[in-house]
């Protein structure tokens, strides 16, 4: 599972009524999430892998 924005917030030490960066920590997820399935060659998935896809992997806490 990837992290909500506010775990993001909490994280990179972020007040929890200030989202005024939520775009840019939203952003910042996504392409981390990119990258890491660039880099490994398998799709990342939230709760179930696809019969489909042999290659997928999914994210835990």
């Amino acid at each position: 599972m990837k992290p909500s924005v506010k775990e993001l917030r909490y994280q990179c030490r972020i007040d929890s009524d200030d989202d005024t960066e939520d775009v840019m920590l939203t952003l910042y997820l996504n392409a981390s999430l990119k990258h890491a399935e660039k880099i490994t060659n398998c799709r990342l998935y939230d709760n179930a892998v696809p019969d489909d896809d042999p290659d997928g992997v999914v994210i835990e806490d």
